[in-house]
């Protein structure tokens, strides 16, 4: 019982509870992502942005950029 409480207690950290203030947070990086980058906030480039966010966190490592 004691290992199965340890194990959701890391389970917690690694994966945090999803709430409207976390998925507005997203939509506001990918709005700055794809500005920087300088592409048009398309629903389609929008996606990508929360990808390449969503990933790169996942990942702890900066994301990579591509020239076009």
């Amino acid at each position: 019982l004691e290992q199965e409480n340890v194990n959701l207690k890391a389970l917690k950290q690694m994966n945090p509870e999803i709430t409207w203030g976390t998925l507005k947070q997203l939509q506001e990086r990918a709005e700055i992502l794809t500005h920087g980058v300088g592409v048009a906030p398309t629903p389609e480039n929008t996606f990508l942005a929360h990808l390449a966010i969503v990933a790169r966190r996942s990942s702890h490592q900066p994301p990579h950029v591509i020239s076009r």
